[in-house]
């Protein structure tokens, strides 16, 4: 660990203070994001690099897709989200059904 903290803690105060270039550096240091990190970072790339969001809400999606395959019994719904609107829909539907993931 580095005198900033652990790579999780920058992760964090990186979303806090909107600093995508910080957030994807913590982010590679953990090697691997959970579910919700990886939301919020989908949603600070909406933001500030809206020309890498397709790429990035498509792999948020996926991964959203394959837990859900596991959940399957918990009732957890697929996300079906145009490409072409990602911009406006991926922060709400996501939200939404991130919300119910955490709660099963």
């Amino acid at each position: 660990m580095t005198s900033q903290g652990s790579a999780s803690g920058r992760f964090t105060r990186a979303i806090k203070q909107r600093n995508l270039f910080q957030a994807e550096i913590a982010a590679r240091e953990m090697r691997g994001l959970s579910l919700a990190d990886a939301l919020e970072l989908v949603v600070l790339i909406a933001a500030q690099r809206p020309d890498r969001l397709e790429r990035a809400a498509i792999r948020w999606h996926g991964r959203l897709e394959v837990i859900g395959r596991r959940r399957s019994s918990a009732g957890i719904d697929r996300v079906a989200i145009p490409t072409g609107d990602l911009p406006t829909a991926l922060p709400n539907a996501s939200l939404a059904r991130l919300g119910e993931a955490k709660t099963s």
